[in-house]
Formats: structure tokens, sequence, C-alpha cells
């Protein structure tokens, strides 16, 4: 049958726009992208659609519309509400909510501990000794090989370092690194591309880090060991149980450095059975959450239903201009609409807060 099974519940799955540079984001993009491969309803929920293209064009990431929800609830059906960790409590107020925890809870953003009736599935094995109750590890491989790879045998020299959260989240300085080595970034307006960054990992000896991040994972992938500086915002990293201490040292002793040099080789064969391992992971991860599913009714999302239609009809605007094209009536009239809905509850929003705080003063 060329159909697809439509007895299965949808997945909406709740993101920033796609971004390449972060390994969070591609995670939950590729989770709705091959859960369509696998012939399941995945969509795509843009939290942030104004700061750019919200999907990647290489991948199949449908974008949730109103239309789309609606069609869930006729066919009787209960969507599966994925949220990452930073996404505090269930702002849409969903029934079957599955947490996907990306990092260390409410080291970001979110809740440090999540509602009992989550269904939550955790990065790592480190990320799920976090939690106080955690479903599984799902740890989805998301490193491109195709740009990170090793040119065995080509000499190196020098040193690099990465450093992000660790100094504009934290306002931390980098510490014990060369003068001449050479700074990684990835979100900024004079970034390295993929390719380039790919390059230097190529070419130096060694690269520091200062948080856990995807980039120490691409640098193997490249032969290049990795050391960890240990700080209070870095006290293991985050895949230590899927990748192990193969090509990675903890500290810049010489001889962490040595054993990390040397077992490099190590490191990469352990990325390839992360990606092997993936596969049970993965079918575990669609078993159970249709499983929880099945106790819903279908359900109505008014909250989302208002979200999604407004990042639509903002999003044919800005196809129409692209275009030079008319932009038809219709449009305006939808985004004004959405708009008269929710000032009214952003408006009750802020009254329940203010209420709330008079009482605590009262109180106090």
């Amino acid at each position: 049958m060329l159909l697809p099974d439509l007895k299965y519940n949808p997945y909406y799955i709740v993101t920033p726009r796609y971004v390449g540079t972060s390994a969070g984001v591609r995670v939950l993009h590729l989770l709705c992208h091959l859960l369509c491969a696998r012939g399941y309803r995945a969509y795509i929920v843009c939290i942030d659609p104004h700061n750019g293209p919200a999907v990647s064009s290489d991948l199949n990431t449908p974008i949730l519309t109103a239309v789309m929800i609606k069609d869930h609830i006729k066919q009787g059906l209960a969507p599966i509400l994925i949220y990452p960790e930073v996404i505090q409590g269930n702002p849409y107020d969903a029934n079957c909510v599955v947490r996907y925890v990306l990092n260390t809870p409410g080291f970001l953003a979110g809740d440090k501990v999540f509602d009992q009736n989550e269904m939550v599935w955790a990065f790592s094995n480190v990320l799920r000794s976090q939690c106080e109750s955690c479903e599984g590890v799902l740890h989805m491989p998301v490193i491109d090989q195709r740009v990170f790879y090793e040119d065995v045998g080509r000499q190196r020299s020098g040193s690099a370092y990465y450093v992000a959260k660790y100094t504009d989240h934290h306002g931390q300085v980098e510490f014990g690194i060369p003068a001449d080595s050479i700074r990684i970034t990835r979100s900024k307006k004079d970034s390295q591309t993929p390719e380039e960054m790919a390059e230097i990992f190529r070419s130096v000896e060694v690269l520091y880090v200062f948080e856990n991040t995807a980039v120490a994972t691409e640098a193997v992938l490249c032969g290049c060991p990795v050391i960890f500086m240990p700080n209070p915002y870095l006290d293991k990293p985050l895949a230590l149980e899927e990748l192990g201490w193969d090509g990675y040292a903890w500290g810049a002793s010489e001889e962490e450095v040595a054993r990390a040099r040397s077992t490099v080789a190590k490191a990469q064969d352990n990325y390839q059975r992360t990606i092997e391992e993936f596969e049970n992971q993965f079918v575990s991860f669609i078993e159970k959450t249709q499983d929880k599913a099945k106790s819903f009714p279908p359900q109505s999302f008014k909250k989302l239903e208002e979200v999604v239609a407004l990042a639509y009809n903002d999003e044919m605007l800005k196809v129409a201009l692209k275009k030079h094209k008319k932009i038809k009536l219709r449009h305006i009239f939808a985004v004004l609409k959405t708009i008269i809905k929710l000032v009214p509850l952003a408006l009750r929003n802020e009254v329940k807060k203010g209420v709330h705080k008079v009482k605590k003063a009262k109180k106090n």
C-alpha cells in the first residue's frame, strides 16, 4: 500500500528555527525529518519564525498549520507534543507531552524538574541521570561526516579553542590556552563556516573547549584530540557514556593530552557505534510515545492554533514581498485578526501576573 498509515498519532515538535550551528536545534529538526521518513506525521512548531527561515530546505520538516491541527482533531487523533528542556512548563496545554532533554535541565533555560505526567527522554545517559524520571535515551548523532573527516598523514601544528556559552552566557573568561591559538566561533557574523572549521581541525594539534559542545565531536572526527578545560560550568562531558574518553583529555596535563592523542582513532570508531545504536533507540522512542498517546482523547489546541496561524500568515506576507508579487488582502486581514485575538490574551495574562504579585505581597 502506497498511502501512509493514518492510525498513528502525529508529532508536534516545538523548536527554534533551523540553525545549522546549533546541535540541539539540528537534533529537533532531524527528529522531525526521521519520523516523516518512517511514515509518521511530524511537524515543526517554530517558536521564533521572525528571526529567519523556520526550516532547512535539506530536510523534510513540514511546518504545522492551524488547518492541520483541526484535521487531526476531526480524525480523532491525540497529537504528541515534544518540548526541548529549555521550554518552561507546557505553554500549549498539551495532554500528551514528551520532554526531550538535550542539556542539563535548567542550565540554560526551562525547568529543573519536569511534570510527572510528561514522558522524558534524554539525549545521553549523563542527562538521563540528571532527570528524576526518564523513559529512555535517544542519542542522535548529528555530525555531518561529509564535512568533518580526518586527512590521515597530514602534518599538524598549533592549536584552536572554542568558547561560547562559557563567555557569552556565563560571563567568564577563557584560560590556559596558548596566545596564538585560533578561536573557533559558530554564531557570529565573522564565524568560520563548517568547512573552514573542519579544515582548521585537520591542521591543528589540539582543540581546547570550555563547555559541552558538538564542536568537540567534530574535532575528533577530523583526527584532532580535544582538551576539556574543567570549570564550574563543565563537570563532565554530556556524552561520556556514549563516546567515552578516547580522543578527549580532562585538563591539559601532559599525560592526559598524550592519552587523548593516542586514542583519537578509537574516538572515531566510538562515534560510528552510536550511529548503529541509534536505530534501536529510535524504534523504542516511537513505540513508547505512540503507546502513551493512546491513553488520551482528541484534543483542541487553541493557544497553539493562534501561534501557528500568526506564523503561517506572516510567512505568506514574506513570500509575497520576496517575489515582488501583490500581497493579497486576505493575508493582511488574517494577520490582523490573529493579532487581535492574541492581544486580549496577553493582557489577561499580564493582569493575572499582577494580581498574583499583589496577593503574594499581602501575604508577606
